[in-house]
């Protein structure tokens, strides 16, 4: 009964937020957060006064599709439920704040794996339509060379009559066997309107419920204070660039997503991905701990998927297919490339 009368009173404050903020509406509460109250008698008063470098609300102080786009998110219906749900979650369950965020993470992937499996399916296609392209790349090399030599060609026309009927070739492929790029990166349309929304409810959580203060993990007691150190912070970056690691040490699909025999595209696909991870790192050592355990929860979540999506058993559960080249262990593979990264083995 005192667990249903708490919640009560969270939800209440919650909802008390989110009316003042579609009355005056400035964004979420500025991240220079003055707090007048504290739960736990421990609580330090030198850190009543936090003042960060990043700020969400200067984000929505801006002009634009960006200041629309975060404000559209921030108090969206599908935002307030998430928050709600949280709440609910932890009373109900009587679940510590930390293991909350944990759970929403887990649960947020366990949404989005049925994509990823579909992905993997059209990376597959791809592949099989780059096979039949190889089939037939000597005859469109035959036909290139007679039209050439009908027309009297000079080099540079006939290579790009060759490199235009090769692209429409690709693309004639690609239809057939219905493996359009919309379709292999629709998790990452999926998963950015999910991890945004999850960022915003739990903002707003910390903002309502003033058991953030005391229900974080370890050394992070206080959920709704930056990181003090940037144990994790690199924590999280490290996990993301593991992640990357499996999908690199299956050139297969490397290949597939990134194009036929290319070379400049892995590699510039791989130093703007590189970027981002580093931007993570910045990022979460700048918001409240409890954002940054879900964006680590979040990493582990999408290391643990990226592994058993590699595993040749689940591939036959899921119907995907493999190819010769494809690595035969592909666990022990993952192992000797990040050996080859850290240059301990040649």
């Amino acid at each position: 009964m005192i667990n249903v009368i708490l919640r009560k009173q969270r939800l209440s404050a919650i909802n008390y937020t989110r009316l003042k903020q579609q009355r005056h509406y400035s964004g979420l509460r500025p991240l220079s957060v003055v707090i007048c109250k504290s739960v736990d008698n421990s609580y330090s008063p030198r850190k009543m006064t936090i003042t960060r470098n990043f700020s969400i609300k200067s984000l929505t102080e801006q002009d634009g599709v960006t200041k629309y786009v975060l404000e559209a998110i921030m108090d969206s219906k599908f935002t307030w439920q998430l928050a709600e749900k949280m709440v609910w979650v932890h009373d109900g369950l009587d679940l510590p704040w930390w293991s909350v965020i944990i759970l929403a993470s887990i649960s947020s992937r366990l949404v989005v794996f049925p994509l990823l499996a579909y992905s993997q399916k059209v990376i597959a296609r791809r592949k099989l339509a780059y096979l039949e392209v190889e089939k037939e790349m000597p005859e469109l090399k035959y036909r290139a060379t007679q039209l050439s030599r009908q027309k009297k060609l000079s080099f540079d026309e006939t290579r790009s009559n060759f490199q235009l009927e090769r692209l429409k070739l690709v693309q004639k492929t690609i239809i057939k066997y219905n493996c359009g790029n919309l379709k292999i990166f629709a998790p990452a349309y999926v998963q950015l309107p999910f991890f945004l929304s999850f960022n915003a409810a739990i903002r707003k959580v910390s903002n309502g419920d003033a058991l953030m203060m005391t229900e974080g993990p370890m050394f992070m007691t206080n959920l709704t204070l930056p990181v003090e150190t940037w144990i994790l912070p690199l924590f999280v970056g490290s996990l993301f660039w593991l992640s990357l690691q499996v999908n690199l040490s299956q050139k297969s699909k490397t290949q597939a997503v990134t194009g036929l025999k290319s070379k400049l595209t892995p590699i510039i696909v791989r130093y703007f991905v590189n970027g981002l991870i580093l931007l993570m790192v910045y990022l979460c050592g700048q918001v409240e701990s409890g954002l940054a355990l879900y964006w680590a929860s979040s990493a582990a979540s999408a290391y643990a998927s990226n592994l058993v999506l590699i595993s040749p058993r689940v591939l036959r559960q899921l119907r995907i297919p493999r190819f010769e080249d494809d690595p035969k262990h592909p666990y022990r593979t993952y192992g000797q490339f990040l050996a080859r990264k850290f240059k301990l083995v040649k």
